[in-house]
């Protein structure tokens, strides 16, 4: 080789490239068996480049090799030593067609190696090979390399060849899907890339399609450093398209433009691009630029397969733009495109799908059954040829629907969404139709599947149903307050989401984020009345008084008659009452009192079958036992109710504690609760309790002892109702007390202690007071410091103690009645009196001993 090769430069220079090319591959091979496959490539770029520089600076080299293939076509290291030297280094002076006409001679005859060479250089655009050709390399190097990429390439095309349809398209994935997970191989095929992306694309596959159009250009990239004089610019747009088509429809927009574009940068008419890029603008209802694009596309094209795709787009942009006619118009005319073409490609369904739709829609405006027929027809083949589709199935669903076929519309709605989770349209049609059938919770679980699939940020519809069934129906405000805030940051700024967040806050306790989320509802709706109202009430419960009475009142100045705001007001009014009260304006108090029956009166005035009204006044009447007489009497005017509230006729009662009786006796009909008859039972022993002071203010036809009866049957009565109630047992004891049951005041106040023992310091009171009325004073005493224990601060714990200190003669009496006096000074008076008294018991004592002493001195 080195007698027939060109005089070498002096030295053995010549000897010296062989070894060193022998080295190279040697140290190829063994390296290249411990590696993995990334490493792999690297190595073979790295060593590519080496051998380049080695070629750039020793070009004798190039015509050696080339002078010992034509003198030896049959030896493999010779071979090995071509493909090595001038197919990587690829120098300008070597024709590709004479580097393809060595390598077939080598490829026939010496091994594979040459055979994978030159199905490689196939894949290049200066290839000018046959067809036939290329496929024969193709044969030959599938033949020699059974595991190999180019075998599987080869059953691909055969498979894609015996059937066009889908199912030839799954086993030309099925061969082709090693490359998903081995795709770091130094052998490597954009075809096969290509192959494997498009047919993924085919069948609906978008994940897949865009790995494998990924990994292909990863690849080009890699041949592309290996070999940079040769160009395969036809592999690589095909799978930027690809990619750029699995982008745009896995819902990734912003990606899909950016590759369409990029590819229109490049070549500025490519029809696919064109095509691609206004599908984009599609699916994000940009018409107007849609229809620019088709018409570019439209004047580079004559092909009937592309002139109907291209139709398609235009006749749904025309959808978008509101001229449906024309859109129906214009969609038949690429139907017909798809016709002359022959062909009935997997893309028709989109086709399929837009015309079925639209005539659909107009079928059901116009009542037209031989349209809808058409429609369904359309809509089935579509599905047919892709059953992928959940658009496909959801219009079949509404189909369904239309004529009544509820179990098929249901079955299909369920398809389409099992398909897609972000058809949220099928999927709030679906939800529906469960709540039709009454199967509220499988559509919170339907709404479930579709929020976890969508995550945060999508979904709202999902998520704002679904927030309201945990609200209403499951009873859990925390989870419905993270659903609606999943809505509001899914976009959602409707006025209903922001009361439902509202509402959920409230019922869960965060009542100054429910306040704040009402507000934000106000400011989106300002005229909702019951967002209005919640505002004002929720201002009432966080003490905001003046706020929330100005906010009644410009509620009730527009709409009189709003029931809620009538009663809110009043509420408001009521405990404006009990502050001033509790400041000792007596008279400010009653004069609140007075606005908040005025309020209520009115409410039941418009309706009366409300409980909640007549608690209110129930609560208001029975309130004013803790007014002087005097004050009680101005507000007498209440006492008569017109005609229609408490009956035909008008009806006066002797006193506000026997129209409070009233109120809560109708509660009790209106709404019977263990609840309701525990405030009759406290009524009627406050007004027990005052007739026994001052009869006048009682009923005179009504006895003491009745009330006190009565009291006791609905304390009963309010237990059996609600037996795990300690407040009714509380009233029950409290009741039985003054009937001089002890036995069952004792029982009863026992029970309140066990059923909330960590917060039943005014049953351990009672059950004191009781003792130290029935003289037991160790159990009194016990059960007075138990009430201390629990809440430090209830003042009565400590007067009772007090009284029962003083009653037994010890001295510590005074100090507990001035504890007591310290911890509210304004609110019991028997501790301040108590203190004063004992004071001034020690100072009269103390004057007497110091008169005693003074007359002995004298």
């Amino acid at each position: 080789a080195a007698a027939a090769a060109p005089a070498p430069a002096p030295g053995d220079v010549n000897g010296l490239h062989a070894k060193l090319v022998k080295l190279f591959l040697d140290q190829v091979e063994k390296e290249a068996k411990d590696s993995n496959a990334r490493t792999q490539r690297q190595l073979v770029l790295a060593k590519a480049a080496a051998l380049k520089a080695h070629v750039q600076e020793c070009e004798w080299a190039v015509a050696s090799v080339r002078h010992l293939a034509k003198q030896s076509p049959t030896d493999e290291a010779v071979a090995a030593q071509y493909i090595a030297i001038v197919v990587l280094a690829r120098p300008a002076s070597v024709p590709l067609d004479e580097i393809c006409a060595t390598l077939q001679t080598f490829s026939s005859s010496s091994g594979s190696a040459a055979a994978v060479a030159l199905c490689q250089i196939a894949e290049e655009d200066g290839c000018s090979a046959p067809a036939a050709t290329k496929d024969g390399w193709l044969a030959r190097a599938a033949e020699a390399n059974p595991q190999s990429v180019w075998h599987s390439l080869q059953q691909a095309r055969d498979c894609l060849k015996s059937d066009a349809t889908q199912a030839g398209a799954e086993k030309a994935c099925a061969a082709l899907d090693s490359l998903l997970t081995a795709a770091d191989s130094t052998d490597v095929s954009l075809e096969a890339f290509a192959t494997l992306a498009l047919c993924s694309k085919r069948l609906n596959r978008a994940d897949n399609a865009s790995r494998a159009a990924s990994l292909g250009l990863e690849a080009h990239a890699w041949l592309q450093a290996l070999t940079p004089s040769s160009t395969r610019t036809l592999h690589q747009r095909s799978l930027l398209l690809v990619k750029a088509d699995a982008a745009r429809a896995s819902g990734r927009l912003d990606d899909a433009e950016a590759a369409y574009a990029a590819l229109l940068k490049v070549q500025p008419e490519l029809v696919p691009a064109l095509l691609g890029l206004a599908e984009v603008h599609l699916a994000r209802s940009e018409a107007v630029a849609a229809m620019a694009l088709c018409e570019r596309g439209a004047a580079q094209v004559a092909d009937d397969a592309v002139t109907a795709l291209l139709l398609s787009a235009r006749g749904w942009a025309q959808f978008q733009q509101g001229d449906t006619a024309t859109a129906v118009a214009t969609l038949r005319s690429a139907l017909a495109a798809h016709t002359r073409n022959g062909t009935a490609e997997p893309s028709d369904d989109v086709l399929l799908y837009r015309l079925g739709r639209l005539l659909l829609q107009q079928a059901t405006a116009a009542g037209d059954e031989t349209l809808r027929a058409e429609a369904a027809k359309l809509l089935l083949q579509a599905a047919k040829l892709n059953p992928s589709s959940s658009a496909v199935f959801h219009f079949l669903g509404v189909h369904y629907a239309g004529v009544g076929a509820q179990e098929r519309a249901q079955k299909c709605l369920e398809k389409a969404v099992a398909l897609s989770p972000a058809n949220h349209e099928a999927g709030e049609l679906l939800a529906q139709m469960y709540l039709r059938q009454g199967q509220a919770e499988r559509a919170a679980q339907l709404c479930e599947t579709i929020t976890q699939a969508a995550g945060v940020g999508s979904g709202q519809w999902a998520w704002i149903r679904l927030g309201q069934h945990q609200l209403f129906t499951r009873n859990d405000p925390g989870a419905a307050v993270l659903s609606f805030q999943n809505a509001l940051r899914s976009g959602a700024q409707e006025r209903i989401v922001w009361e439902s967040l509202g509402e959920a806050y409230e019922k869960r306790g965060s009542l100054l984020a429910g306040l704040k989320a009402f507000l934000r509802a106000v400011e989106l709706e300002p005229t909702n009345l019951f967002c209005r109202y919640k505002v004002a009430s929720l201002q009432n419960v966080l003490g905001e008084e003046a706020q929330s009475l100005a906010a009644f009142e410009a509620l009730l100045a527009e709409a009189p008659k709003y029931l809620p705001a009538l009663q809110g007001l009043g509420q408001a009014r009521f405990a404006h009452a009990q502050s001033l009260l509790g400041q000792g304006l007596i008279g400010s108090a009653v004069d609140s009192l007075a606005a908040a029956l005025e309020c209520v009166l009115r409410a039941l005035a418009i309706a009366q079958g409300f409980a909640c009204l007549w608690k209110l006044l129930g609560d208001v009447c029975v309130y004013t036992h803790h007014l002087p007489e005097d004050q009680r009497r101005r507000l007498d005017r209440f006492l008569t109710l017109e005609a229609g509230v408490a009956g035909p006729a008008p009806r006066t009662f002797p006193s506000l504690l026997g129209l409070g009786a009233f109120a809560f006796y109708t509660c009790t009909r209106l709404r019977p609760s263990g609840e309701a008859y525990g405030d009759v039972a406290l009524c009627l022993w406050h007004q027990h309790r005052l007739s026994s002071l001052a009869a006048p203010l009682s009923d005179p036809a009504t006895p003491p002892s009745s009330l006190l009866l009565a009291a006791l049957t609905a304390g009963k009565h309010a237990v059996a109702l609600s037996p795990e109630n300690p407040l009714l047992w509380t009233t029950l004891g409290t009741v039985a007390a003054a009937a001089k049951d002890f036995a069952l005041a004792q029982h009863a106040f026992v029970q309140a202690t066990i059923f909330n023992p960590y917060h039943s310091a005014d049953a351990w009171t009672n059950l004191g007071a009781l003792y130290t009325v029935h003289n037991k004073p160790n159990e009194a005493n016990a059960a007075f410091s138990k009430a201390q224990s629990l809440q430090p601060t209830y003042t009565a714990a400590w007067i009772g103690q007090a009284m029962l200190a003083e009653q037994h003669g010890h001295s510590v009496a005074r100090d507990l009645f001035r504890h007591a006096f310290e911890l509210e000074p304004n609110a019991h008076p028997h501790a301040a009196a108590g203190f004063v008294e004992h004071a001034l018991t020690e100072l009269r004592d103390a004057a007497l001993v110091y008169t005693s002493s003074s007359n002995n001195n004298n």
